[in-house]
Formats: C-alpha cells, structure tokens, sequence
C-alpha cells in the first residue's frame, strides 16, 4: 500500500467533506489524442515494469501487439493505495495567541496545531496569516486521506450522467423556462475551466484516468 499526494479545489473538497465526491478524473499525458483505443492491462510481462500498466494500441490493430501498444502507469495508484489531499491554506490564530493552527480555506474550518509547535512555529514564523497554495501543503496538515476503489481509463466525453453525480456535480432546474443542467453539463464547465487552457479541453477529449475513492479518516 503506497500513499500519494493529489490536489482538489475548494469545491471539490467540500463535496469529498458533504460525501457527494467519489471519483475523480484525470488526463493521461502519455496517451495520444485520437486513432487509438483502450487496450486494456498488462496482467503479466516478461519486463517487470511494464506489468500493471494501461495501454491502448492502433484503431485499425485489433490484435495486441508489442510495437503498437503505448503504455503508462497510473501516477495516482491501485486500488488499496491512499492518496491525501493537499487543498489551499492558512497559518492562523486566535486574536489573543493563545492558540495556532491550520485554517483550511474549502470551508473554513480551524485545526490547532499548538500541541506540536516543532512543526508548527517555523511556518507561522514564515508565512503567518498568508494563503498557502495546495501544492505547498505538507502530509501532516492534510485532513483528509482517500482510499483508491477502482482505476479505469477512459475517453473523458464518456463520462455519464452519474459518474458525473460521483465527481460531486449538482443537476440544477430553475423556474418553468428558466432552463436546467445536467450534472453531466455541469462537469463539463467544471472541467474546461481547469483543464482547457492547459490543452485538454472537453472537444479535445483525452484519454483519462477515472478514480474512484472513499474518504477513510482525516488526518490533521
């Protein structure tokens, strides 16, 4: 069982916290774009590394085949892995200092961190009352960890509309011609906001990882 880091948003991690996050999808950057399909795992290889990676191989190759494939192992782990959450911070205190913590900016909530000031003290010496972005996050302030359920890939326009209800997407219908929105809609604006400018829009359609998870303890 191994442990790693991922990043969520502020309301991503609140839906984890309200139980309504489940899942999470990320692009496989090794993967190519199109004129591929899923290919399946690689359950056993001569090349030790190779063993547990996802591949796919040409449209037109219906066979398997060592010079077609193109592989990559899932940065964020098998099922039975942690991952812990690095989300956006704080150092804080109360107004009279007589107690110092962690303010996790998702929802507001405030941890005491006096009781171990070793760890504590070199941080709000550093960056007191400053918002610390979620990769600076180290694994002692992490309040949540997640245990890994199911891994898949997958063409991320695949996704349905309760997987995006998993991904902690919220259907919305207005008042009578107002119009609604899927949740799967949702997931969609969600997603472009993050991801298009980096060059995995919706219409480019990559390949990701689909992560399926459950909240198992928190740990700061």
């Amino acid at each position: 069982m191994k442990e790693r880091p991922i990043l969520f948003s502020g309301p991503m991690v609140r839906a984890i916290l309200e139980g309504r996050k489940t899942m999470t999808r990320r692009v496989i950057k090794e993967f190519p774009l199109s004129g591929y399909r899923w290919g399946g795992w690689i359950v056993e290889s001569s090349n030790r590394k190779e063993t547990g990676m996802a591949t796919v191989v040409p449209e037109e190759n219906s066979k398997y085949c060592c010079t077609g494939k193109i592989g990559a192992h899932c940065p964020y782990g098998q099922p039975g892995d942690r991952l812990w959450v690095r989300e956006t911070w704080k150092c804080d205190s109360f107004m009279d200092g007589s107690n110092f913590g962690i303010r996790y900016i998702a929802d507001n909530e405030f941890h005491s961190c006096s009781s171990d000031l070793t760890k504590w003290l070199p941080l709000w010496e550093k960056h007191a009352d400053k918002l610390r972005p979620s990769i600076f996050m180290p694994r002692w302030a992490s309040r949540i960890t997640l245990e890994l359920s199911a891994v898949r890939v997958e063409r991320l326009q695949d996704i349905s509309e309760e997987d995006a209800k998993a991904e902690g997407c919220i259907a919305w219908r207005g008042v009578p011609g107002d119009g609604e929105r899927t949740a799967r809609q949702a997931f969609i604006t969600i997603w472009d906001s993050i991801n298009a400018e980096r060059g995995y829009s919706w219409e480019s359609n990559p390949w990701i990882w689909v992560i399926e998870f459950k909240r198992i303890e928190a740990t700061a």
